[in-house]
């Protein structure tokens, strides 16, 4: 799965219909994985002696076979990403989280969450080029990974002889893998997202650079590639203010307060913000981590405009929010050390976070991080 735009794409499946989708690939899914058991156990048994191996193989290998048909799939997603033209910022792999640096992939373990996808790709397009093409391009490559591999284990099969217990084998992780395509390009929405077919639908209907999905992922393109949020259009900001992505106009409101040193109007959004967060209902879930950091820059805003208030600025972020913005809590320590008044501990937290930002790939950040750390630099010299 790659993430195009929302998980909630502006053309949906009606219930009966999804329901219908699910039920096919659920079917799917039982024969792919039957297939590729029947192929485990034959390549078993031709290189040892046929015995009692039957369930230990189906308990090792089709976890195995299964994780590793994701893999393929989101391999697909990051070539066809690379190819297309876009920066690859997230990859997961079932438990295997990698997070896109300057220098390298930053790697952690963390167990799949219920309605959590198992495997997807986060890509940021070049938006200089087609939209459409970069995302069409990205969504495909990973079905395509999964019938490339089908194909060649067909072909194995046919080399080695079908009714062979290697032919089996073979026939098995085609099997599975061409289930895995064809699950990917139904057009559903599942508990944990979007599958690659409806999110094709979806950017099939970006015909006006107006959709909310398309004008997200030209900003996030922007800023990628170094333009910081007070430089970025009014007009594309408006369109996510009146849009359900409403909370990532937030952000941009935000950071471009931040940009300009205006620290109590970047502190005084969190307000709309927090309306905003109500009026999204049951979808809220989907924004948990980008509320917190929210949360987190606001109260970072509030101190820099002076508050009285001695706030720990950083009480309510988690290890998510250390992944996702590695520098944040660092400036935080940095700014609440500035009050004790702590210089030597605001310098070494200044040096963390500078560490952090400028290995991200969003030049955006790295520059607007550059003059959050200038600020609280500033206020160590009025001391």
């Amino acid at each position: 799965m790659s993430s195009a735009g929302t998980t909630r794409g502006a053309w949906m499946p009606s219930p009966w219909l999804n329901r219908l989708l699910t039920g096919v690939q659920g079917v799917l899914l039982l024969i792919g994985i039957s297939a590729m058991a029947v192929g485990a156990i034959a390549l078993v048994q031709g290189v040892w002696a046929p015995g009692m191996v039957e369930l230990p193989v189906i308990l090792l290998s089709l976890p195995l076979a299964g994780m590793a048909t994701v893999a393929l799939h989101e391999c697909g997603h990051v070539l066809a990403a690379r190819a297309a033209g876009m920066t690859v910022y997230l990859i997961h792999i079932g438990p295997l989280q990698l997070h896109a640096r300057r220098r390298g992939w930053r790697m952690r373990w963390r167990r799949v969450r219920p309605g959590h996808p198992i495997g997807f790709v986060l890509p940021v397009p070049d938006p200089s080029l087609s939209l459409r093409r970069q995302y069409r391009l990205t969504i495909v490559g990973g079905p395509a990974a999964n019938l490339l591999v089908a194909s060649i284990a067909w072909l194995a099969a046919r080399c080695a002889g079908v009714d062979s217990n290697l032919g089996a084998f073979c026939v098995g992780i085609g099997v599975l893998n061409f289930a895995v395509a064809l699950i990917n390009l139904l057009p559903v929405q599942g508990r944990s997202g979007a599958t690659d077919g409806l999110q094709w639908a979806n950017v099939a209907q970006w015909h006006e650079a107006d959709a909310p999905a398309y004008v997200l992922a030209e900003l996030n393109g922007w800023t990628c590639q170094g333009v910081t949020a007070d430089r970025l259009s009014p007009s594309r900001l408006d369109v996510l203010a009146r849009s359900d992505l409403a909370l990532c106009h937030s952000w941009f409101a935000l950071k471009a307060a931040q940009q300009r040193g205006q620290w109590r109007q970047a502190a005084e959004l969190q307000p709309q913000m927090e309306q905003r967060l109500a009026e999204a209902g049951h979808a809220a879930a989907q924004w948990e981590t980008l509320v917190m950091l929210l949360r987190c820059e606001f109260a970072f805003s509030r101190a820099m405009a002076g508050s009285a208030e001695m706030e720990v600025l950083d009480a309510g972020l988690t290890a998510e929010a250390d992944w996702i913005a590695p520098a944040l809590r660092p400036r935080c320590r940095a700014l609440m050390a500035t009050r004790y008044p702590d210089a030597a501990g605001a310098q070494a937290w200044l040096r963390l976070a500078e560490a952090a930002a400028e290995d991200q790939v969003d030049r955006a950040l790295r520059a607007t991080e550059a003059v959050l750390r200038d600020a609280i630099r500033g206020l160590l010299k009025a001391e």
